[in-house]
């Protein structure tokens, strides 16, 4: 069985940073920052620290709805 190709999302695997020519580190750092933080790759960590019941977690996505809903009713 060959696992070489067990990763195939590129959206994750797309984290690399190349430095462009006179290319201060700072910059560099930037982009990567930016590039984890686009990729959800820290949400999913902090989500997947604990199991959530799929009850609580529809539980919470109709509470976040209703406030939704309250937010754009003042607006």
């Amino acid at each position: 069985m060959n696992n070489d190709n067990k990763n195939k999302n590129p959206k994750k695997d797309s984290l690399v940073v190349s430095s462009s020519s006179n290319e201060k580190p700072e910059q560099m750092i930037r982009r990567f920052i930016k590039k984890v933080r686009n990729s959800g790759m820290v949400q999913e960590l902090l989500q997947r620290r604990s199991y959530e019941k799929p009850s609580v977690r529809k539980k919470k996505k109709a509470i976040r709805a209703k406030f939704a809903r309250l937010n754009e009713e003042k607006d």
